[in-house]
């Protein structure tokens, strides 16, 4: 609560979906709002099974690489733009870089983990220029979007 009282940037919490169930889902719901918390992250919360957690929570989605992202990014993003103009970046499901530039388009930026966590499994400890490349590749169709943007 220390944190609210001096800030008012919207917070979200990151968690293992065994907390949530631990507290119970309802119970741990309601004390993120009292806390002044306005999203919750479940990275190992399959996408069959969203909406025990979502109906409690009202989440947007889940987050993880996908083919096809079909969530309407562009209004979300004027959503949260009309409540406070602050940059808005968007992390469901990109993986591939035509999908960061598609998304830059629409935001501030995106955010990718999932895919990155992949490759890291893939090639272990030898994983580092893999990832190097990856990430560069994400960046330029990042960039590329942005100058189209202007």
């Amino acid at each position: 609560m220390r944190v609210r009282r001096s800030i008012d940037t919207p917070l979200a919490i990151m968690t293992y979906a065994n907390v949530v169930y631990s507290m119970g889902i309802s119970e741990y719901a309601r004390a993120m709002k009292e806390s002044g918390f306005y999203a919750l992250i479940l990275p190992d919360v399959p996408f069959e099974e969203k909406k025990e957690f979502s109906d409690p929570v009202k989440s947007l989605g889940v987050t993880g690489m996908r083919d096809v992202i079909e969530s309407d990014i562009s209004s979300m993003v004027r959503m949260v733009k009309s409540e406070k103009n602050i940059p808005a970046a968007v992390g469901f499901g990109i993986s591939r870089p035509e999908q960061a530039y598609d998304m830059a388009l629409k935001s501030d930026g995106v955010i990718v983990g999932s895919a990155i966590v992949r490759i890291c499994e893939e090639y272990g400890r030898d994983s580092v220029p893999y990832v190097s490349e990856y990430v560069k590749e994400m960046k330029a169709a990042v960039i590329r979007a942005d100058g189209e943007s202007c």
